[in-house]
């Protein structure tokens, strides 16, 4: 964090030399000739313009990157957790071959920034160097007809690069910063996500077990998994639910325990709406056996007491009796 502020005070007070150095110049400029001097500034539109246009170029070029980067990770990790299914399906060659696709688009974003970022940095150099002409071919005309010495034309030039340096290196500051401020943008976009309120809400101190669905509607990114569903269960009652893969039985389940908020209607837990418990204190008081199978990476003995930390070594015991876990740990 230190080197992190060190790095932004040098950032500052560079800028803040390079703004005294581009107002000192600009007054000797205009004490040696304000003519030429006015000639001098109007380059700096097309400064402003073309840092302009180019960070628009890189901001987008960067966001690819991140995003391309995300997906060559995501699919690297993802192969290398089902490496056995990819062993047994004799898959090696074409999980590569997807892989290098990915990477290659991640090279690809990667050369794409790079060039923008070269590009922008001649063109900022060109700018500046055409002003510099600019200067010298008006200067000349002046110095032949004698309303101008050469002496002047010298001083006038080494002042202006004092002019053109800060204004030019603004510039790459901030082309160069387009980069962190998507990276910022997209940390933002993750902190701004609506967090879960726990503890907010109805404290259940038991569960008699009446679930009621009344017109339920549920859709992830606007692809509908549920229509209106509605239904009744009462204490005591094992219920059954059938369907084809993708019907919603998962979701079903997501949204009793408040992992996901219903798009319409509204999901009643022994009387009470659910959006007006405390998540905390009903899920404490749901027992459930996922699909999907996940240890933490830790003792068996820690897995099974992730639920329960309290609980005794002789109910740990017969947990794993009853699972069967004991036959092979």
């Amino acid at each position: 964090m230190e080197g992190l502020n060190f790095f932004f005070s040098d950032i500052m007070v560079r800028v803040l030399i390079g703004i005294f150095e581009f107002i000192f110049s600009l007054v000797i400029l205009f004490h040696l000739n304000w003519k030429l001097t006015l000639i001098s500034l109007c380059i700096l539109p097309l400064l402003f313009l073309a840092t302009r246009l180019y960070s628009k170029g890189i901001r987008r070029v960067s966001r690819e990157v991140m995003e391309k980067g995300a997906v060559a990770n995501r699919q690297v990790q993802e192969a290398l957790s089902g490496v056995d299914v990819v062993k047994v399906f004799s898959a090696e060659e074409r999980e590569t071959a997807r892989i290098h696709n990915f990477l290659e688009d991640y090279k690809r974003a990667n050369i794409k920034r790079t060039v923008t970022f070269s590009l922008s940095s001649e063109l900022l150099s060109l700018i500046g160097a055409a002003g510099g002409f600019l200067v010298l071919w008006y200067s000349g005309w002046d110095i032949i007809r004698g309303s101008f010495t050469l002496g002047s034309y010298i001083a006038f030039s080494g002042y202006l690069a004092k002019l053109y340096g800060p204004t030019q290196m603004l510039a790459s500051v901030g082309l160069s910063f387009q980069p962190a401020f998507i990276a910022l943008q997209r940390v933002s976009e993750l902190m701004d996500l609506e967090r879960e309120a726990k503890d907010s809400g109805i404290k259940l101190s038991k569960l008699q077990g009446e679930i009621e669905f009344r017109g339920v509607s549920f859709s992830y990114d606007s692809k509908p998994a549920l229509r209106e569903v509605s239904f009744k269960i009462n204490p005591g009652e094992k219920v059954l639910i059938s369907g084809p893969n993708g019907s919603g039985k998962s979701t079903l389940v997501k949204l009793i325990l408040g992992l996901y908020r219903v798009s319409e209607g509204e999901i009643l837990i022994d009387g009470y709406r659910a959006q007006d418990i405390s998540l905390s204190s009903l899920r404490e008081r749901i027992s459930i056996v996922s699909q999907n199978t996940f240890l933490f990476n830790d003792t068996i003995w820690n897995n099974i007491l992730y639920s329960r930390p309290e609980a005794s070594a002789e109910e740990v015991e017969e947990v794993a009796k009853l699972s069967g876990v004991e036959e092979f740990a």
